[in-house]
């Protein structure tokens, strides 16, 4: 396995730079987990260009910082999975945040312990936990505040995939297969660290790992335009009460969806989401599928269309869709 010196990012015509967005808040009704709320300014090209991080042909693995090591202060993950289809197309799993007026409080609740929180009524209802309202009811990649009990980062990482996506079997460390890294391949490894990055000097670290097995990733994010939908109470409450359906999606797609909504003034997806996807998933990923490209049919994604996505910023909730197949009925969550 060749290292190579990472390729250096071009700032784009105009020289304009892209705004990075993590959300935070407190997450879940049953005790404070913090989310990043700041707005990380970014560039196309990397701050670290010149900090010898060496990547290789299967994954990009910044060696500026330890994956193995848990930071001495808080810190915060933006995790992307993504998986291949029988066809050689890249597809990437998001979450939906819960939109408005449709979770139950736990103030409420607590304030009410006899009543049913089906009967809440109307006025108290609100949408994602942990999340400015801005984001409610928009899709979204996984991660956020790193959970206290996680060992490090690549750990903080793989927790917030099981929780957000509400992943049935649950993975474990000993399923993660890192590239490069001094140690022995999982035997029967799930998912593959195919890239890893800290894009500002901030607490922020984004991972992108590729599920293995197809059919396992399509079963856990139905591709979007699929009526066989994935969610409902059990995943809101599994991501304490902040993603309540997941899906997937093509790159084709993902500039489609995000197409429609600009015409509507309320983004599709977070606008976090679709910079750091633009600005440094994408970037990472290709990579990747350039090297599978030569051991298997493998589509390549258009990098132009995806440099090409219009970004606005988050101005509004995004309210169910009564036609939608995720938003037939007036489920509750709590």
């Amino acid at each position: 396995m060749s290292l190579r010196p990472r390729p250096v990012a071009t700032p784009s015509a105009d020289g304009s730079r892209l705004a990075h967005v993590l959300t935070t808040g407190v997450k879940g009704g049953h005790g404070p987990r913090s989310r990043l709320d700041e707005v990380l300014e970014i560039g196309m090209q990397y701050r670290r260009e010149h900090r010898g991080s060496p990547r290789n042909d299967e994954a990009y693995i910044d060696t500026s910082f330890n994956l193995w090591k848990h930071p001495s202060v808080p810190f915060f993950t933006g995790v992307y999975v993504m998986a291949v289809d029988t066809f050689g197309t890249v597809h990437f799993g998001f979450g939906r945040k819960i939109p408005p007026g449709r979770r139950v409080p736990y103030w409420w609740m607590k304030a009410n312990p006899s009543q049913d929180p089906q009967n809440a009524p109307q006025s108290v209802l609100v949408g994602a936990a942990g999340t400015k309202d801005i984001y409610w009811g928009k899709w979204a990649s996984l991660g956020g505040g790193a959970d206290p009990k996680s060992n490090h980062i690549l750990d903080a990482a793989r927790i917030e995939v099981n929780d957000e996506a509400d992943i049935r079997p649950k993975i474990f460390p000993q399923q993660i297969f890192v590239p490069g890294a001094n140690r022995p391949p999982a035997r029967d490894h799930r998912i593959t660290l195919i890239h890893s990055d800290q894009p500002t000097q901030q607490n922020v670290f984004i991972t992108v790992f590729k599920w293995e097995n197809w059919n396992e990733f399509v079963r856990l994010f139905p591709n979007v335009e699929d009526q066989t939908v994935r969610g409902g109470f059990e995943m809101a409450k599994a991501s304490h009460g902040e993603i309540d359906y997941t899906a997937s999606f093509t790159v084709q797609q993902i500039f489609n969806f995000n197409e429609r909504a600009l015409k509507t003034g309320v983004n599709f997806f977070t606008s976090y989401t679709l910079e750091s996807f633009k600005n440094v998933v994408a970037p990472g990923v290709l990579g990747h599928v350039k090297f599978l490209a030569r051991k298997q049919t493998m589509q390549l994604f258009d990098v132009s269309l995806i440099a090409s996505m219009k970004v606005n910023p988050d101005l509004g909730r995004r309210s169910p869709d009564p036609k939608g197949w995720r938003d037939r009925d007036d489920t509750r969550y709590w």
